[in-house]
C-alpha cells in the first residue's frame, strides 16, 4: 500500500558546501559527526554529496574541490513533487543513500529525508508481518573480517556493500566489536603528515590490522521479534545492528527494512494513495487502514493498483460546540478502469472518512448488482438466441 505523504516529512537540515570549495571543510563536517554533506554549484542548485565512504580509502588531498569527491548518482526529489514514500524508498535503495536531497522548484537544497523517516511512515506495513523470521530481513552478504586483517581490507568491504561498519571477530571467530568508517577516516586524516604521506607511505597506512581501531558494539539474536528491530532503528538511533545466529554473522540497517518492505508481497497491492490537508496524523492513519480495508475486500473488482485521493476540509460555517465540521472527498481510481468517489461531512475527521468510504462501498456493491443483472440478462438472450 503506498501514500503520497512526502511533503509532510520534516526536511533536515544537513550541511551544504560549494562544489569549489575544498575538501578540509567536507572532511571537517563528517568528522563533527555529520553523516552527509549537501554540494551546490555557483549557482545554489543540488550537485551531489559527499559521505564518509565517499572519501575513504581514497588518495585524500585536502585541498582538491569537493566536486573531486562529490558522489553524484544519488537521486535527488522536489519538494512540489508528488511522490510517495514508497518511491523515496526506492531512491535511498537505488541510491544506496540514507538520505535523499530535496530541492525547491530552482533545484536549490532545502534539505533532506532519512531513511529511518521513511520507515516510520511505513510503521502500518509491519503489522503484516509480525510472525516473519529476521532471517528474511537480514543481509547476510556482509563479510566478517578477522582483527588481523587490514583496513585496506576493511574498506574494500565497506565500499562495496555501502556500509558505515563491520563485525569484527577474534583469531578464534568470536565476535570483537566493529569497525566504523568514521574512525578509520579520523586516523586516516591523523596520519597526513605534510608531506602529503601517510606514516612516510600511504600504502603503509591501508595495512595496519583492523583490530587495532574496533569499537565493542551489542548484538541482537536471530529470534528478535522484526517490530522490536523495527523500534531500535527507528526510535533509538541505531540505524545497524549486528545480528547473531550462532553459526554467522550478518547486518540490518534501516534500509534493510526498507528493502523488506518494499520487495514483499504478502497482503501489500500497488494502490497510491494521496492524502491531502489531513488535520493530523492519527486521521491519516484512520484513512489509510479503513482504505486499505476496502481495497482488500474488493480486490476482485477493483484490482491490485490504482489511485485513491483524499482531501480533507475544514467547514467554517458549520460548527457545534466549538467544533467545526470536516468533509472527505475521496475518489477511487482503479487501474482497471473502475472510478469511484463520494464526499460526506461530519463533526470529526475520521467520521467524516468512515461516511464517505461506506458511501462508496454501496456505490461499488449496486455497480456489482448492475454487472451481475446485465451478465444474466446477456446469458437469457444468447439462450433465446440459441433456441
Amino acid at each position: 500500500m503506498n501514500f503520497h505523504k512526502t511533503l509532510q516529512i520534516k526536511i533536515i537540515e544537513l550541511p551544504r558546501l560549494d562544489r569549489n570549495q575544498q575538501l578540509a571543510k567536507a572532511i571537517s563536517l563528517l568528522k563533527e559527526g555529520y553523516e552527509v554533506v549537501l554540494i551546490q554549484n555557483e549557482e545554489k542548485k543540488y550537485e551531489g554529496i559527499i559521505r564518509t565512504h565517499d572519501v575513504i580509502g581514497k588518495g585524500i588531498n585536502p585541498a582538491a574541490s569537493c566536486k573531486t569527491y562529490m558522489n553524484k548518482t544519488v537521486p535527488s526529489i522536489l519538494k512540489e513533487e508528488l511522490i510517495s514514500v514508497e518511491q523515496v524508498g526506492n531512491y535511498m535503495l537505488e541510491g544506496k543513500s540514507r538520505f535523499i536531497p530535496v530541492l525547491d522548484e530552482q533545484l536549490r537544497i532545502l534539505g533532506a529525508i532519512k531513511d529511518t523517516q521513511i520507515l516510520e511512515k511505513m510503521r502500518l506495513k509491519f503489522d503484516q508481518f509480525l510472525e516473519n523470521s529476521l532471517e528474511n530481513v537480514v543481509n547476510w552478504d556482509l563479510k566478517t573480517l578477522k582483527s588481523s586483517d587490514t583496513i585496506g581490507n576493511a574498506i574494500a568491504k565497506m565500499r562495496e556493500f555501502g556500509f558505515s561498519r563491520i563485525p569484527i571477530l577474534d583469531e578464534q571467530s568470536e565476535l570483537q566489536g566493529i569497525v566504523m568508517n568514521r574512525s578509520l577516516l579520523k586516523t586516516q586524516i591523523e596520519k597526513k603528515t605534510t608531506s602529503g604521506d601517510f606514516g612516510g607511505k600511504e600504502k603503509d597506512w591501508h595495512l595496519l590490522p583492523v583490530g587495532d581501531f574496533v569499537s565493542e558494539t551489542e548484538t541482537i539474536k536471530i529470534n528478535t521479534g522484526i517490530l522490536e528491530v523495527y523500534d531500535r532503528i527507528v526510535n533509538s538511533n541505531e540505524h545497524t545492528l549486528i545480528v547473531d545466529d550462532q553459526t554467522r554473522y550478518g547486518i540490518i540497517t534501516a534500509l534493510d527494512l526498507i528493502k523488506f518492505l518494499l520487495t514483499s508481497e504478502k497482503g501489500i497491492s500497488d494502490y497510491i494513495i494521496n492524502i491531502l490537508q489531513a488535520p493530523d496524523d492519527e486521521v491519516q492513519s484512520h484513512a489509510i487502514r479503513k482504505t486499505q480495508a476496502l481495497l482488500n475486500r474488493e480486490k476482485r473488482l477493483l484490482g491490485t493498483s490504482g489511485t485513491v485521493k483524499i482531501r480533507f476540509k475544514r467547514n467554517m460555517s458549520q460548527s457545534k460546540r466549538g467544533q467545526y465540521s470536516i468533509t472527505a472527498t475521496i475518489q477511487l481510481i482503479s487501474d482497471n478502469g473502475h472510478n469511484f468517489s463520494s464526499e460526506a461531512t461530519d463533526f470529526g475527521a475520521e467520521k467524516a472518512v468512515n461516511k464517505a468510504l461506506d458511501n462508496i462501498s454501496r456505490i461499488i456493491s449496486n455497480s456489482k448488482k448492475r454487472a451481475l443483472e446485465q451478465r444474466l440478462k446477456s446469458k437469457s438472450l444468447r439462450k433465446l438466441t440459441e433456441l
